[in-house]
This record gives structure tokens, C-alpha cells and sequence, in this order.
């Protein structure tokens, strides 16, 4: 990021403006990624672990892989630790901003 001279109160709050905007970007954007995470973790997982393009239904990691992703108490396990970890990013970059919007 560039770092600006702030010389005068007009170009202050210009640039508070400027970071609270820059912040609803990467808010959106990190809220879009958890979104796409939660909606592909059972194929993101299988292929970390098989590899891309060896996701073989038929295949006995395969099919075990499946089943554990297909099971409710798993998936709900994920979701409530993928949620409570962007609770914590989003904490944190609002922490950054009010440091940054401090000085």
C-alpha cells in the first residue's frame, strides 16, 4: 500500500474514506472466499488428498472420502470452524484498520 502525506483535514479525510472503502473490498472479497470454501471444502479436501483429476468415485479412498464428507456432523463441524475462523480475520482486520485510522 502507498503511503500518503497527510498535510491539511481535507486530505485526512480523504484518505480515512479512501481506507474504509478499500476495507469493504477485502471484506467482501474474504467473505466471497469463505462462501466458496464452504461450498467446495468436500472437493477442495478429496483432491488435496488424491490429487486433481484422481478424484475416482470408484476408488476406495474415493468412496471413503465421500462418506466422510457426506456425513452431517462433519459438514456441520466444518462449517462452525470455517465461521468462527472468518469471525477472527474479520476481527483482526478491523483491529488493523483502527490502528491505522488511530495514527
Amino acid at each position: 500500500m502507498k503511503k500518503r502525506t497527510i498535510r491539511n483535514l481535507d486530505s485526512l479525510e480523504k484518505e480515512i474514506y479512501r481506507r474504509k472503502l478499500r476495507l469493504k473490498e477485502i471484506e467482501s472479497a474474504l467473505g466471497h472466499n469463505v462462501d466458496h470454501m464452504k461450498d467446495h471444502f468436500g472437493e477442495m479436501a478429496l483432491h488435496s488428498i488424491l490429487g486433481p483429476g484422481k478424484s475416482n468415485p470408484l476408488s476406495f479412498t474415493g468412496n471413503l472420502m465421500m462418506t466422510a464428507m457426506n456425513n452431517e456432523k462433519l459438514q456441520s463441524s466444518l462449517a462452525e470452524f470455517v465461521e468462527r475462523l472468518a469471525e477472527k480475520i474479520g476481527d483482526g482486520i478491523h483491529k488493523v484498520t483502527d490502528k491505522i485510522l488511530r495514527k
